[in-house]
C-alpha cells in the first residue's frame, strides 16, 4: 500500500469516528417531554427525559452549603419529588413553571438541569 493509499484510509477512519461520536453523543443529550402520570408508570425509569410543571407551595428545600435543592413538582396530571444537586437556578420560586430534565429513578426524579420559564409570559397586563 502506498502513502496516498494509507492517507486516504486514516483520513476515512478519522471520520467514521468523529461521526460516531457525534452520534452518541446526541444520544445522551436528547430528551422527550413527558407527563408526570406517564413518567410513575414506570416506563420512563432511567431515561433521559424533561417534564413541564410548576413546584409545589411550601415544597422547597435548598441547602446552600450542599448546593442541593428538593420540591415537589406538580402538572395536570399528577405529582412528584424532584432532587438537584447544584447551583440554584435564577429566578426560581414556587410561582413560576419549570421543566426539569433528567431521570426517574426510585419513585424520585434526579434533576440534571432545571429551567425557570419566563414569567413575564405568565402575568397579566396591567392596564393603566
Amino acid at each position: 500500500m502506498n502513502r496516498k493509499h494509507k492517507t486516504i484510509m486514516a483520513g476515512i477512519a478519522v471520520i467514521l469516528l468523529i461521526g460516531y461520536l457525534t452520534i452518541t453523543g446526541l444520544g445522551n443529550s436528547v430528551s422527550s417531554y413527558v407527563k408526570i402520570a406517564d413518567v410513575k408508570t414506570g416506563n420512563y425509569e432511567g431515561q433521559l427525559i424533561s417534564v413541564n410543571g410548576s413546584v409545589v407551595n411550601n415544597t422547597v428545600s435548598w441547602d446552600p452549603g450542599t448546593t442541593e435543592l428538593m420540591f415537589k413538582m406538580t402538572d395536570d396530571t399528577g405529582t412528584f419529588d424532584v432532587y438537584y444537586k447544584g447551583s440554584l437556578p435564577n429566578s426560581f420560586n414556587s410561582e413560576f413553571p419549570v421543566v426539569v430534565q433528567g431521570q426517574y429513578v426510585d419513585e424520585v426524579f434526579n434533576a440534571r438541569n432545571i429551567l425557570v420559564k419566563c414569567p413575564s409570559k405568565y402575568e397579566a397586563e396591567i392596564e393603566a
